[in-house]
């Protein structure tokens, strides 16, 4: 027999308890009918009918529940149409993790069916359910009407640049509820980024996008993605790691990154074609930008010149916060802690040899970094 898997909340209101169990999983779930407070996760469990009815119980009768995460579980159809027909009529679910169920196209159906009716669901995750462009339509769709899911995670699917294009119409309409989106390993190119891209212009709820791990959308899209940077006041985080960009597109960035007033990360790790040009370029934007907090290159094309040319734009930015400009091929992860202000940079470079939580920049500490340092005393540089 399983050990159970047990969610409870401490209440001292009349608690009830509800037991699923079959021989693949058990579940110990004790729950309050008038808290809605009750969260419950089961990993990498292959559902079967009995506990499929029995979930269908749980979600029926108690009005506490807000998060259900089933990662890596096997959803087979029956399951998946249970869920479903629950979903319809639920109104305290909040967050619904379906990650790696294998849903699939059919899958995605039934529960676009449930979507469009269901008013509470705010954040839904459906990464890792080989999703097509086919079963992307239907999600947005579905999305759309409902007008109250707001964080969409349809990471390491295979949406492609048509379900993009249905995401970005999504971001387009004046009524999208979205605020964060992930399509990050999705086969995405050009086209299906530039449509992202250029959404961001009309889009005034999104918050954050992601769009890594899609390695053909290269430089094409940067033009889109500089007007976006433009337009644009609410993008507070964009990762675009492992795109295949190259310092082209840093440097039609650089501009729009001078007068952007709301953007705090920039992830643009894993792509081989920047270099310390590239750098150079976001470099002199930082002498304007008063909102980045994390910029990062790690894993890029650079060298150690590409720490040398952030510095100049670094002094006269105390807002930065982390910057990683580790090469592609380094060796280990180090993180910059703050300098002391009453260490001078040789008397840093001493303590640094006692412990090593200094790493590389500081192992031969130059005047311009300890003058950056002194200027930011928050700033962390990961070299």
């Amino acid at each position: 027999m399983h050990r159970p898997t047990s969610v409870a909340i401490d209440n001292n209101i009349d608690p009830v308890y509800v037991i699923l169990y079959c021989s693949h999983v058990s579940v110990s779930v004790c729950v309050c009918r008038y808290v809605p407070m009750l969260s419950v996760k089961l990993s990498s469990r292959q559902f079967c009918e009995p506990v499929a009815r029995r979930f269908e119980h749980v979600l029926e009768r108690f009005s506490c529940l807000r998060q259900l995460a089933l990662p890596n579980c096997r959803l087979d159809p029956p399951t998946v149409v249970r869920l479903s027909r629950v979903l319809q009529l639920n109104t305290s679910l909040y967050s619904l993790d379906l990650a790696d169920a294998r849903l699939a196209d059919d899958g995605a159906m039934l529960l676009a069916h449930a979507l469009q009716r269901n008013s509470s669901l705010r954040m839904l995750a459906l990464a890792g359910n080989e999703l097509t462009s086919r079963g992307c339509r239907l999600i947005v769709r579905a999305i759309g009407r409902s007008r109250a899911v707001s964080e969409l995670d349809l990471s390491d699917n295979r949406v492609g640049d048509v379900g993009s294009r249905a995401l970005a119409e999504l971001l387009a309409a004046s009524n999208s509820a979205l605020r964060r989106l992930s399509v990050c390993g999705n086969g995405l190119a050009a086209g299906g980024a530039s449509a992202l891209f250029a959404a961001l212009r009309r889009n005034s709820r999104l918050t954050q996008l992601e769009v890594s791990r899609n390695g053909e959308i290269g430089d094409e899209s940067s033009r889109e993605l500089a007007t976006a940077l433009i337009y644009n006041r609410t993008l507070r985080h964009l990762a675009v790691s492992g795109c295949g960009l190259t310092t082209a597109t840093c440097c039609v960035l650089a501009r729009p990154l001078q007068s952007n007033s709301v953007l705090r990360v920039l992830a643009m790790d894993c792509n081989e074609g920047i270099t310390d040009a590239g750098v150079e370029a976001v470099a002199d934007s930082l002498r304007y930008n008063r909102s980045l907090r994390h910029l990062s290159f790690n894993r890029c094309g650079l060298t150690h010149r590409a720490l040398t040319s952030l510095l100049p734009a670094l002094y006269h930015n105390n807002t930065v916060r982390m910057i990683d400009v580790r090469p592609l091929n380094a060796s280990s992860t180090t993180r910059q802690q703050p300098l002391p202000s009453n260490l001078t940079p040789a008397a840093a470079a001493d303590d640094d040899d006692d412990d090593g939580s200094h790493g590389n920049v500081t192992a031969s500490p130059t005047t311009e970094l300890s003058r950056v340092l002194h200027a930011n005393p928050l700033l962390r540089i990961l070299y």
